[in-house]
């Protein structure tokens, strides 16, 4: 799986040099492609790292992830080690948004999580839950503080928008891409 991964994120690699080295002849559409293109690359070559071992697998009758597939699928921890939901990684809110995050056309899924550290410290989280060949994983999570309050959240042309209230900051409203294996505030 090494190898794979490895050759995945070569692609990657390819993709955005070639870009950068003719972006002046490449239309601004085209350079939108190669780049989702090869953050599509990142993201099957960081599941390749990973291997499938304690995903969740869709049903190959349906490609659509479900409240019932998230629950089974492993999670970043506090250490970010993948683990399963318990007593250190709760899902909160019972708020899940469903949508297409990296351009596969399949909905991927978006879940607030609690993580609880080996010294009771609590962080929630943004977790990104791709939908990669009908397998869910969770390829990024983002930091929000020890407290939260979520009133309202959607994913629309492959943003996360996100109205909300984390730690001691102020209500806000949050925009987010998917860029490889990483959960970008735009």
């Amino acid at each position: 799986m090494q190898s794979l991964a490895f050759a995945l994120l070569n692609v990657a690699a390819s993709l955005l040099i070639t870009l950068q080295n003719n972006s002046s002849r490449i239309s601004a559409a085209v350079q939108e492609q190669v780049v989702r293109a090869a953050s599509q690359a990142v993201q099957l070559g960081a599941q390749a790292m990973r291997g499938n071992s304690g995903f969740a697998e869709i049903s190959h009758t349906n490609l659509w992830p479900n409240a019932s597939q998230i629950q089974e699928s492993l999670y970043l921890d506090y250490a970010g080690r993948r683990v399963p939901l318990g007593t250190n990684v709760q899902l909160t809110l019972n708020a899940i948004s469903f949508g297409d995050m990296n351009s596969d056309y399949v909905d991927d899924a978006i879940v607030f999580v609690k993580t609880i550290s080996d010294k009771n410290e609590v962080m929630y989280k943004i977790a990104v839950m791709l939908n990669q060949g009908g397998i869910l994983f969770n390829i990024a999570s983002v930091d929000l503080g020890s407290s939260l309050a979520v009133y309202s959240h959607s994913i629309e042309a492959e943003e996360f928008t996100v109205d909300m209230k984390a730690g001691s900051g102020a209500r806000e409203t949050r925009h987010y891409k998917l860029v490889g294996n990483a959960l970008a505030q735009i």
